[in-house]
């Protein structure tokens, strides 16, 4: 059976394209550099570190629309009666999970944090060296002011919350009128409210290539700044696709 970290991380990726963070709120910049374990980035420094001839320059941008999914995930609202219920009523609820397990995430008011010169930060490190066999490095990360997720391997997990019935049966649970409480079985739930510094939930991410043919082709940095203007290194690093890990 998958962990609560392989499970989240792998329907993540394969909803909504991007690394996850583990755990969503951890503080990582774009620059850092790291392994991967689990399924999820692992920090272990910062390309500052790593060569000292580019500075890296940050760069930001708000992103207005929410990061949003649901996979095995339904809300079963206490009983109300017969009478037809107001949407905006706050009321009990409980998520219930497959019997795969599940995963119900909600992160809103979005910021993108990059490299102006991302092309030229990675074209300086040493990707032919083995100790850059497994190393990956953070080119984008976008954080969230509020954000929330439950996750459980397997139908025995639930997890208890409250809110407007409107926003449970959207399975909004970054809305504001959610609130979660007790988990019980192999469930986990967390939410990160709003505060001045946005919490970290998503990556991208570049590793060194390893085509066969050898072949040192530009890839598209996604970031911000013209991959034009840095020389190709040594070896090629490419992006690490969120689809690529097992």
């Amino acid at each position: 059976m998958a962990s609560i970290i392989g499970l989240y991380a792998a329907k993540f990726r394969e909803n909504l394209s991007y690394h996850p963070v583990w755990q969503p709120g951890t503080g990582l910049v774009p620059g850092d550099v790291g392994v991967m374990k689990d399924g999820v980035f692992v920090r272990e420094g910062h390309v500052s570190q790593l060569q000292g001839s580019v500075v890296p320059e940050p760069t930001q941008q708000t992103l207005a629309a929410p990061m949003k999914f649901s996979v095995g995930v339904t809300a079963k609202a206490a009983a109300q009666g017969g009478a037809q219920v107001d949407p905006a009523l706050k009321v009990e609820a409980s998520l219930k999970f497959g019997s795969n397990g599940g995963v119900v995430f909600d992160a809103r008011d979005r910021v993108q944090h990059a490299l102006a010169n991302l092309g030229l930060v990675l074209a300086a490190l040493d990707w032919g060296s083995p100790e850059f066999d497994d190393v990956v490095v953070v080119s984008e990360v976008h954080s969230a002011r509020v954000a929330a997720l439950a996750v459980a391997v397997g139908s025995e997990g639930e997890v208890e919350l409250s809110g407007s019935l409107k926003a449970l049966k959207a399975l909004d649970v970054g809305d504001a009128s959610v609130s979660f409480g007790a988990t019980t079985g192999a469930a986990y739930a967390l939410q990160l409210r709003a505060s001045d510094q946005p919490h970290p939930v998503a990556l991208r991410l570049y590793g060194a290539s390893r085509s066969i043919w050898g072949r040192r082709s530009r890839p598209e940095l996604l970031g911000a700044g013209d991959p034009a203007a840095a020389p190709l290194p040594a070896q090629p690093f490419v992006e690490l696709s969120p689809f690529a890990i097992e």
